[in-house]
């Protein structure tokens, strides 16, 4: 039963999750774009900064920290096996 419900939860949210968007709003003016854009998820990291004159530039990607060994002893004891 709650995997029935689950299917369903998914099935209405990748339904009503497109319909719900709003109208596309047409870019006018370049400058309104410039500013850092990072990718949201996704296998590789991608990053551009866009400038008022609608040149762009590819950013660095963030690195994640690297866990102490502390963290990583509490990470592995955490896990289960």
């Amino acid at each position: 039963m709650r995997r029935l419900m689950l299917a369903l939860s998914l099935l209405l949210a990748t339904v009503a999750g497109p319909a719900s968007a709003g109208p596309d709003t047409p870019i006018t003016d370049v400058k309104s774009l410039a500013g850092d854009w990072r990718a949201v998820g996704g296998a590789s990291p991608a990053a551009i900064r866009i400038k008022p004159d609608g040149s762009y530039e590819l950013l660095k990607p963030r690195r994640a920290r690297r866990r102490s060994a502390q963290e990583e002893l509490l990470f592995t004891l955490a896990t289960p096996s």
